[in-house]
C-alpha cells in the first residue's frame, strides 16, 4: 500500500530503505504540469481504483540540497497531515522514490484565485465578501491549531466549485502561541507585514491578517498598496507609507473598515478574523 500521514516513513522522509511500497503509477495516472516551485512541480493526476481527481506535487530529491529545505518539506508534510477543514487544501497520502518524494492532494479544480482576478481585472465585493469568508474561516482553524501559513496570497488560494481553499504550507509553522516571537522573514515580499520587514520579530497570528488585507486590496481594487520593483524599497514603503485607496476607488463604508483594520500597522491594532467578519456583518464565521 501506499505510505500514509500516519505510517512511520511520516518521519523518515527522503531516507529510501528497499522495502518501499509499489510506485506511485500503481495508484495514480499523472497528467499535465499545473504548477511549479523551486523544489516541486504540481501536475494533475487520477486515482485508477476510485477514479479520483487529484493534485500531485512532486519533489525531486536532487534539488534538496540543504537542511533547511529539507526540514520545510518535513514540516509541510507534518501540518498537512494535521489538517481537516472545508477551507484547507486536503493531503490525501505520501509516496517516495530513491529520486523523488510525491504529495497527493485534493484537486481544486477551479485554479488559484490570482488567475480569477487577473482574467476579471479585479472582483466586485459582492464577489470577494464571500471568498473572503471563507479564507477567514480557515484562517480561524489555523489559528487554533497554532499555525502560521506565512505565505497567503491570491495564487495560494484555490477554488473548488462552491469552496473556497487555502494551500501551500511549504513555509508554514506550527506550535504557534499568541506571544510566539518569531524573527525569520520569509514569505513573498509584497505581502508581507510591517513587523516582519522591520526585523524587530513578529508574534501570533496577525502578520497573516496583513497579508488578507493585501490580498484584498489587489482583488477589489486590481493594484498593489505598495509599488516598487526593489525590495528594499518595498520593505520601507510597507513599514512607512500610508494606506492609500486607488483613483476613483469606492468601496463600501464596511469593506473600507475592515480593509484598514486589515493593513493596520501596529499589529497590536490590527484586526483578528472575528472582528473583520463581524465588521463586514457576516454571520458568525466558524473555525
Amino acid at each position: 500500500v501506499p505510505l500514509s500521514p500516519s505510517s512511520a516513513a511520516k518521519n523518515q522522509l527522503l531516507n529510501f530503505s528497499p522495502s518501499q511500497p509499489p510506485s506511485i503509477f500503481d495508484y495514480y495516472i499523472i497528467s499535465e504540469l499545473i504548477g511549479e516551485g523551486s523544489y516541486a512541480r504540481v501536475y494533475k493526476g487520477r486515482s485508477r481504483n476510485r477514479h479520483q481527481s487529484v493534485a500531485i506535487k512532486r519533489f525531486e530529491k536532487s534539488k534538496i540540497k540543504s537542511p533547511a529545505a529539507l526540514e520545510r518539506i518535513r514540516s509541510e508534510l507534518s501540518l498537512l497531515s494535521s489538517l481537516r477543514h472545508p477551507n484547507i487544501i486536503e493531503f490525501i497520502e505520501l509516496f517516495e522514490t530513491r529520486a523523488h518524494i510525491f504529495l497527493i492532494m485534493e484537486l481544486a479544480e477551479g485554479g488559484d484565485l490570482q488567475s480569477q482576478v487577473f482574467k476579471t481585472k479585479g472582483l466586485s465585493e459582492a464577489q470577494y465578501l464571500p471568498i473572503l469568508s471563507q479564507i477567514l474561516s480557515g484562517l480561524l482553524y489555523l489559528e487554533e491549531k497554532k499555525i502560521l501559513h506565512r505565505d497567503l496570497k491570491l495564487d495560494n488560494i484555490l477554488l473548488s466549485k462552491n469552496k473556497v481553499k487555502i494551500a501551500d504550507f511549504g513555509v508554514s509553522v506550527g506550535g504557534i502561541e499568541k506571544k510566539t516571537v518569531l524573527y525569520e522573514c520569509i514569505g513573498t515580499p509584497m505581502y508581507l507585514a510591517p513587523e516582519m520587514v522591520s526585523g524587530n520579530g513578529y508574534k501570533g497570528f496577525k502578520s497573516d491578517i496583513w497579508a488578507l488585507g493585501v490580498m484584498s486590496y489587489i482583488a477589489v481594487f486590481f493594484c498593489e498598496p505598495f509599488d516598487s520593483s526593489d525590495v528594499k524599497n518595498l520593505a520601507e514603503k510597507i513599514v512607512s507609507d500610508p494606506i492609500r485607496l486607488p483613483k476613483n476607488a469606492q468601496p463600501s463604508p464596511k469593506f473600507l473598515k475592515a480593509l484598514m483594520g486589515m493593513l493596520e500597522k501596529d499589529p497590536e491594532k490590527r484586526m483578528g478574523p472575528r472582528e473583520v467578519a463581524q465588521t463586514l456583518g457576516f454571520e458568525e464565521v466558524r473555525c
